[in-house]
């Protein structure tokens, strides 16, 4: 259940009483002419989500950025060993190999994106770019998305990210980051196999309800 008061001169609140009767007030407020504040609240199995504020960036209000790599464009490793770039004259490819049903023969882990290859770079300057942006303050930042590029898009989503500290869901890294965005949304550059990762987050996002936290999707190569 929920009841609205007035605090006077324009300012409200609203509480929301769940069915253990724990109560949780919203704030919002506006001056003679425009709102200051705007929220929008939801229940999401019993569980309150906090309402997210409208952005108030009206100048130089530029997405944070999430990059997707191509193929062959993330760091694979089993434990400490790196398999993705091999090293010379070694058996680290064939530990990336898959079973017959799509499962990894090996525990797979992802570190980061190839910002080189034996020396040569590969995203090394546009990591250097996007840093730049944060630097001088034009987004806020940026999340170099690595991922198993041995799976399918569908994979990827589905079964989230493994990485050495554990499980990364896309969706959640998403949401988090257009959070910290100066627009509340975030921006997609992909490269090769990245867009169609980049497809399959779009789609998923708007079968959740969630595509308004994308602000635009740039496919590269």
């Amino acid at each position: 259940s929920f009841n609205s008061f007035s605090g006077g001169d324009g300012d409200f609140y609203l509480v929301l009483t769940n069915g253990n009767g724990e109560q949780h007030r919203f704030d919002w407020g506006w001056h003679t002419t425009s709102e200051v504040h705007r929220f929008d609240w939801g229940w999401h199995n019993g569980a309150y989500t906090f309402p997210t504020a409208t952005s108030t960036c009206t100048e130089d209000c530029f997405s944070n950025v999430l990059f997707l790599p191509g193929i062959k464009g993330s760091v694979l490793k089993s434990g400490a060993d790196t398999l993705w770039p091999p090293t010379i004259l070694s058996n680290d490819l064939p530990q990336l190999a898959l079973h017959p049903d799509g499962t990894s023969v090996n525990l797979i882990t992802v570190d980061g994106i190839l910002n080189t290859f034996y020396g040569a770079p590969i995203y090394s300057p546009f990591s250097g770019f996007m840093d730049g942006l944060v630097s001088d303050g034009t987004i806020n930042e940026w999340l170099p998305l690595g991922y198993d590029w041995r799976y399918s898009p569908d994979y990827i989503l589905d079964h989230d990210v493994m990485t050495s500290s554990g499980t990364m869901s896309v969706v959640n890294e998403i949401e988090q980051l257009a959070s910290r965005s100066k627009t509340g949304k975030v921006s997609i550059v992909a490269h090769s196999m990245g867009g169609l990762v980049g497809k399959a987050i779009i789609k998923r996002l708007e079968e959740e309800g969630k595509e308004d936290l994308i602000d635009s999707f740039v496919m590269v190569g």
